[in-house]
């Protein structure tokens, strides 16, 4: 992550504690949009990393098996489409009024 407070830094012309403050707050906005699983996704990315690197590390120390995160993933997909359905179902519901 010291590369990415680094580059923040001279680009915006802001100190490293300004810049390290501002990515932290980029990090914490992300991991509240993304599910648990995609949390060291986003630490990987932020690292200099590639999209999977979170994943395959976490695989490799046998904390996660890939159904787990498959899983996951799947209860959140439907819980997004429930929601959509419902607000749908709602707004088309007001629209015949």
């Amino acid at each position: 992550m010291e590369a990415l407070i680094k580059e923040v830094s001279e680009r915006a012309g802001i100190t490293d504690g300004q810049a390290k403050n501002a990515v932290m707050i980029v990090s914490d906005r992300l991991k509240a949009k993304f599910p648990h699983a995609m949390h060291d996704e986003i630490d990987a990315i932020l690292n200099g990393g590639n999209f999977g690197d979170g994943i395959k590390s976490r695989m490799k120390d046998g904390g996660v098996k890939a159904e787990d995160i498959a899983k996951t993933f799947a209860k959140k997909a439907d819980e997004m489409f429930t929601e959509v359905g419902d607000k749908m179902r709602e707004f088309f519901k007001q629209e015949k009024k």
